[in-house]
């Protein structure tokens, strides 16, 4: 077992390297009035008490969508609401083997991140405002 502090510092640390490594197309920016286009890079669902929808979860809207993984070449032609409950078996079906889970190194991938200038440090509130 991992303490949730280790898995928040290791989720904190891989957002701020992948926008390290991209600053124009990412940003841990919780605001989408601040983010400017880039895409939002989530790392503040792994506290205690943070919600989050899991996959192949039914949303609450007229046609039951379900949350579903997609590929990035499915991105640009896939609609939000394609997937739903009348629907998913066929999509489970066609998925992608995935990668089975790895370890990562949460010392290493804090230090990786604080030695591009990511700040672990400061904190945040859920709406990612200094608390």
């Amino acid at each position: 077992d991992v303490p949730w502090q280790e898995v928040a510092i290791a989720a904190q640390s891989i957002a701020g390297l992948v926008v390290a490594a991209n600053p124009d197309l990412a940003t841990t920016e919780f605001l989408k009035k601040n983010r400017k286009g880039r895409v939002f890079v989530d790392w503040m669902r792994n506290h205690p008490g943070a919600s989050v929808v899991s996959p192949f979860s039914i949303r609450p809207r007229p046609t039951a969508p379900v949350s579903t993984p997609i590929t990035w070449d499915e991105l640009a032609i896939t609609d939000p609401d394609q997937w739903t409950v009348a629907n998913l078996a066929e999509r489970v079906a066609s998925l992608p083997a995935w990668p089975k889970p790895s370890v990562l190194p949460a010392a290493e991938m804090e230090a990786a991140a604080r030695s591009v200038g990511v700040d672990l440090d400061t904190r945040v509130d859920r709406f990612g405002r200094e608390s």
